[in-house]
């Protein structure tokens, strides 16, 4: 069973002249696991994955595709569009904090992902909807960090619109 995952594997693998067994041997992943992997008959766990995304001798942008089609195989398209839209959020965020106050205003709506399906979080809301949705999806529990984190959104949200 072919995967997203196991043909960029086997694409990266390929174009790169990597060893199977030096990798297999530099992350710490027996030699025939890495071969179900690179079919499709097995997935790594998020450790293995780790590991072998540390282990391997690529560009770090080749990395970031491939953890991209790990996680996409592993999430399913859906959700792993709701987290690439958390991530921007989180990123504009950031960077908000780290721009001097009053020098630009930022934009009332915040755009996420490239994918031309995705849609706009308008409001600190929807915002909060989405996160919710994440969390509810992971079925991560910690309700004080959430109201924190949420009324930090909100107050953010509120004071940038």
């Amino acid at each position: 069973m072919s995967t997203l995952f196991s043909e960029t594997l086997r694409k990266t693998i390929a174009e790169h002249n990597v060893v199977v067994t030096h990798l297999a041997h530099m992350a710490e992943i027996d030699r025939t696991t890495l071969q179900h992997f690179a079919s499709g008959r097995r997935m790594p766990s998020k450790e293995q994955m780790n590991k072998l995304l540390h282990a391997i001798s690529i560009p770090a942008h080749k990395k970031k595709v491939l953890l991209q089609a790990y996680e996409l195989t592993t999430t399913g398209p859906d959700k792993f569009r709701q987290q690439e839209k958390i991530k921007a959020i989180i990123e504009k965020i950031a960077f908000a904090s780290m721009a001097k106050p009053n020098l630009t205003a930022p934009p009332k709506s915040t755009p996420v992902s490239n994918s031309a399906e995705s849609e706009e979080l308008h409001s600190p809301l929807a915002i909060n909807n989405a996160l919710a949705n994440i969390i509810n999806e992971e079925k991560i529990w910690f309700p004080f960090l959430c109201r924190l984190i949420f009324h930090f959104f909100m107050i953010l949200c509120s004071s940038n619109i």
